[in-house]
């Protein structure tokens, strides 16, 4: 059930997600980003189905967009970047910035496997979450990689 408020104009609203949607969700995105043949970055944590599912399509094609697993538990493996905040461990984060657009989803698993998130498309947001994560993890892996 996704829940959005239609009056708003920039493309953002909260959503309850099955449990297996985020994956197929995150693969659709890194997808449209290679078919797009769009440069950009693409973070993901707190979810081993959507990180495999996510770089998984950027592994397979030939794409200049970089994915990051941002792990804050042992790293292990390539495109894995250690981040030392247990909060990450909790949440279900995908950031995604190419050179056409951006993608945000963040949010927090339910007991029942569902996932309360918050979701948008609006560039200038995502830039702004991305430069701050980057900040604030020193993360900017994407440099000359």
């Amino acid at each position: 059930m996704l829940l959005a408020d239609p009056s708003s104009d920039v493309l953002s609203s909260h959503a309850i997600l099955p449990p297996g949607f985020v994956a197929r969700l995150g693969a659709a995105f890194a997808r449209d980003a290679v078919r797009q043949k769009s440069a950009g970055v693409l973070y993901v944590t707190g979810d081993e189905a959507l990180a495999d599912a996510v770089l998984g399509v950027l592994e397979h094609e030939s794409s200049a967009v970089r994915g990051w697993v941002l792990d804050a538990g042992s790293v292990s493996g390539a495109r894995r970047l250690a981040v030392d905040d247990p909060m990450l461990a909790d949440r279900v984060l995908l950031l995604g910035l190419t050179e056409v657009g951006g993608y945000a989803l963040a949010g927090r698993v339910r007991g029942d496997g569902a996932l309360i998130a918050f979701h948008g498309a609006d560039l200038d947001l995502v830039d702004g979450l991305v430069t701050s994560l980057q900040r604030a993890y020193r993360l900017q892996p994407e440099v000359g990689a």
